[in-house]
């Protein structure tokens, strides 16, 4: 989505819901709606800590940036489950599908990169976009054609 720059001349964008739904400025209603148990998000995307109701921060939008490349690599989400509360306990008790199980082309960087993506731990995650994308483009430039295939798979 664009919405306007804090310089007020410009619009930027922004990318909108990868799993983490929490309003900074909620009314009480919604502080309310949060208090009672409510999880609020897209359950194939939330880190493990939104489902724990703990506080989030850029490490969440890893995690969930990491699920959406996991599944553009292959077409299945790491996790699985019969339903969305299946997949959520799945993401605090197991560890994702490995990637090279789905795409064995996979190149072990990209595989890495992912793999410290999903972490359950937030601490063990990339701290920003950045270092995460450093390590994905790390991955295909150290002889990997994943992105290339991608490429001409959505021409």
């Amino acid at each position: 989505m664009l919405v306007p720059d804090d310089d007020g001349g410009s619009d930027r964008a922004v990318v909108m819901d990868f799993g983490l739904a929490k309003e900074r400025r909620a009314d009480p209603a919604i502080a309310k709606l949060t208090a009672t148990g409510i999880i609020l998000g897209t359950p194939e995307f939330m880190s493990p800590e939104q489902i724990r109701g703990k506080p989030l921060d850029a490490r969440s939008d890893i995690y969930a940036l990491g699920i959406v490349a996991f599944e553009m690599f292959t077409g299945k989400l790491p996790f699985q489950g019969r339903n969305a509360q299946e997949m959520m306990i799945a993401r605090l008790r197991g560890q994702p599908t490995p990637i090279r199980q789905l795409r064995a082309d996979t190149p072990p960087a990209v595989e890495k990169a992912l793999t410290k993506a999903l972490q359950t731990n937030p601490d063990d995650r990339y701290t920003t976009a950045l270092e995460f994308a450093d390590a994905l483009i790390a991955g295909e430039s150290s002889g990997g054609s994943l992105f290339g295939k991608l490429k001409e798979k959505f021409k």
